[in-house]
């Protein structure tokens, strides 16, 4: 994953209220609640590539359970 962009998303988490902007995915996939994006991790062959996957906000409630299970697979 590409640290910027998960740094961005630690970062900003701590100029707001404690436990209520992170979440993680089973696969370590870092996530923000207020902007509706997980940070997914896909393989191409040798490399990882990190890709945004934007939600609405009526799915944040349980977002590994509303897409397909290919949208979080890495291999």
């Amino acid at each position: 994953m590409r640290l910027e962009k998960a740094q961005w998303l630690f970062d900003r988490a701590e100029s707001r209220d404690p436990f209520t902007e992170l979440f993680y995915l089973p696969g370590a996939e870092p996530g923000s609640l207020t902007l509706g994006v997980v940070l997914c991790v896909q393989r191409a062959g040798d490399h990882l590539l990190t890709r945004p996957v934007f939600l609405a906000a009526d799915v944040m409630d349980d977002v590994y359970h509303r897409l397909p299970r290919e949208a979080w697979a890495i291999f």
